[in-house]
């Protein structure tokens, strides 16, 4: 092959790839600008999460955050030995300015389960919807907390690994919390105490008494 030759396959090469790159970019930015409209500058604070707890209503979800990011039917049938009917469940997820949420509902009428996971170095304030005071993203796990512990478990992807706890807040409250917490390598077996001093990363609200599932928001959600 000729200096001239080789010049033209290597000259082809190079606007090969670089088309390749330019098309990854611009899908990178279509993706951006997917999330990017649904966050519309918005962020979710205490009031809002008020009006968005369990037993709340998914038109009402929608006039406050607007339409999700995503929606989609999950069908639970074949995890639920010997239900009698379908189990499907609806997950609406919105990407705020300061959190990601998702929301599960059954009936598509009334919200089942709140699902909140703050975004990078983000603080979420829930103190008014439990009876501690707690930061999603900055709080610590205490004793107080551990002591409520009902039901202990672990949610895995090909690249998270979360541990939850969860506890339950009888009157005035009547929910339900599935706190989260990015831990793959604390192995507790019941023992809640190995999770004090732990930041508390997230949490899932349920309505006490349901026994609903809890839910966790996972990167590919997101996407």
């Amino acid at each position: 092959m000729d200096l001239e030759k080789l010049y033209y396959v290597i000259f082809g090469g190079i606007i090969t790839i670089g088309g390749r790159w330019l098309i990854e970019l611009i899908r990178d930015k279509r993706k951006g600008r997917t999330i990017e409209d649904n966050i519309g500058g918005k962020v979710v604070e205490s009031k809002i999460l008020k009006k968005l707890l369990p037993g709340t209503t998914i038109s009402n979800m929608k006039e406050l955050l607007g339409e999700p990011l995503k929606h989609h039917l999950e069908d639970w049938s074949i995890l639920k030995k010997g239900a009698n009917e379908d189990v499907k469940t609806n997950s609406y997820i919105y990407v705020l300015k300061n959190a990601a949420l998702k929301i599960t509902t059954k009936d598509n009428l009334k919200i089942d389960t709140l699902t909140i996971i703050p975004a990078f170095k983000k603080k979420i304030n829930i103190s008014d919807i439990t009876l501690f005071k707690i930061k999603l993203g900055k709080t610590k796990f205490t004793k107080e907390i551990t002591d409520l512990a009902n039901k202990y478990g672990g949610y895995q992807s090909v690249r998270q690994f979360v541990k939850c706890l969860r506890i339950s807040i009888p009157n005035p409250i009547y929910k339900n919390f599935t706190f989260f917490f990015y831990d793959g390598e604390t192995h507790i077996k019941g023992d809640y105490s190995k999770l004090i001093g732990a930041t508390i990363d997230g949490v899932c609200i349920t309505n006490m008494g349901d026994d609903e599932d809890s839910f966790y928001i996972f990167d590919y959600e997101l996407r």
